[in-house]
């Protein structure tokens, strides 16, 4: 499990939190295929007052694995778009177009408000 968080400046993302979490070997025995992660080890040095770091988040093993597999798809296409643009605007081949949302602003409004 790898956890990110922006950058101070904002320009990137690192990594926070990364571990290698496995099940108990009791999960291959048909027993509740969950595991758990303390609190600080998800916030490390930014726990929250009052707040125990031995409290532990559950989670589901399939849960887990279908999250990930919804989430794959999506991810690797937003950074795709990404990098094409940056790619296409460094090319000087990129043309800004005005979105709905920007237009929308510049509109008088209808009711006379």
């Amino acid at each position: 499990m790898h956890v990110y968080r922006a950058s101070k400046d904002g320009q990137d993302i690192e990594q926070s939190f990364g571990a290698t979490l496995l099940p108990d070997p009791d999960v291959d025995r048909g027993d509740p295929k969950e595991f758990g992660v303390t609190i600080e080890d998800l916030l490390g040095d930014s726990l929250p007052k009052g707040q125990d770091p031995g409290d532990c988040i559950m989670f589901c093993l399939d849960g887990l694995q279908e999250f990930i597999s919804r989430s794959i798809p999506s991810t690797e296409r937003v950074r795709a778009a990404k990098r094409a643009k940056k790619l296409t605007v460094k090319a000087g081949v990129w043309e800004e177009e005005e979105r709905f949302a920007q237009s929308k602003r510049r509109c008088p409004n209808p009711s006379g408000a």
